[in-house]
């Protein structure tokens, strides 16, 4: 299992992690007010199931950012959704 590290993220490399945690649902992310917030939605296809912000400056800390995905995808998961394993990418994979 790949433990967080402290690596420090770009913001390309948070939507990218983003993008692939809570599959086989979709996952859209995005930096809104000029870069401070990143914001992240996940739907099915063709509904929302969940929404989130997460201040820029935690999503750049690898482990901060696990942190939050792992909340989402608790919540996502507690409304009956069947979410595949997933763990914070390594620096190799970035």
């Amino acid at each position: 299992m790949n433990q967080p590290n402290g690596r420090t993220l770009s913001n390309e490399q948070a939507i990218n992690i983003l993008g692939g945690a809570f599959k086989p649902l979709c996952c859209v992310a995005q930096t809104q007010n000029v870069g401070t917030l990143m914001v992240f939605e996940v739907t099915d296809g063709t509904k929302r199931i969940l929404k989130q912000g997460i201040p820029a400056a935690l999503a750049h800390k690898d482990s901060n950012l696990r942190t939050q995905i792992m909340g989402a995808r608790r919540a996502i998961e507690e409304r009956g959704w069947k979410l595949v394993p997933w763990e914070m990418p390594s620096a190799n994979s970035l």
